[in-house]
């Protein structure tokens, strides 16, 4: 079997972001970013453009959640730190500390909520086509220990496939890189797989390059490099 069939995780760098390609959106379509409840179109987007990921509402909070350390809570979680109940019978300086500790808990739970929500409205972008419906998304995202540095990423990029084959990922690429240069990123990177041939070819059109870090890798890209090429 070969590489692009078993669908191996690849990874691309750009050095800078000095002269992102320009694209711009057709007549009628338009960007914005994210607001509160965008989770659904997210979620709805990449059921039916990512074949290869199980999409869940937990993978969107792993991403941009508190997993990461950052925020978004479940409804479980919000309350997983209140005390129990059968608690009730312990003296009243251990219920006065129990419910001191749950207030500092509940403060600094809503900080990362808040961070989380600040980071995504900064930073995860919606497409629209001309009826207002959400076709598209693409998030300026950041790993603060890539190649231990700061490094901005373009992160969960997708399109409709009903949208897909119209240019409608070029602008979408540029918003995102334009948004991480303006957020300070000075390099950027992102992860893909072999299988992702017409996503590959956004990429080096945009002046990303291969991370070859292991025999694997060389091997991935020597086979996928000359099939992506023919159709850039």
């Amino acid at each position: 079997m070969t590489i692009t069939k078993i669908n191996v995780p690849i990874k691309m760098i750009r050095a800078n972001l000095d002269n992102v390609p320009e694209f711009t959106l057709p007549a009628g379509f338009t960007l914005r970013w994210y607001e509160p409840g965008d989770e659904a179109h997210w979620l709805r987007i990449h059921l039916a453009a990512d074949p290869f990921n199980e999409i869940t509402p937990e993978l969107f909070r792993k991403q941009f959640g508190v997993d990461a350390g950052r925020g978004l809570q479940s409804p479980s979680e919000k309350h997983q730190n209140v005390p129990s109940s059968s608690f009730s019978s312990s003296s009243s300086k251990t219920r006065v500390k129990s419910r001191t500790r749950t207030r500092t808990t509940t403060r600094t739970s809503q900080c990362g909520v808040n961070s989380a929500l600040r980071d995504l409205r900064q930073r995860q972008c919606y497409l629209l086509a001309p009826t207002g419906e959400v076709v598209g998304t693409g998030t300026a995202w950041f790993n603060h220990n890539f190649e231990g540095a700061r490094w901005g990423r373009v992160h969960w990029l997708a399109i409709m496939p009903e949208f897909q084959g119209r240019g409608l990922a070029k602008p979408l690429m540029t918003s995102i890189c334009r948004r991480l240069r303006e957020l300070g990123h000075e390099h950027v990177y992102l992860s893909t797989s072999t299988a992702r041939r017409a996503a590959i070819g956004l990429y080096l059109k945009f002046g990303f390059a291969p991370v070859i870090r292991s025999e694997e890798e060389g091997a991935a890209w020597r086979e996928v490099l000359p099939l992506v090429v023919r159709r850039v």
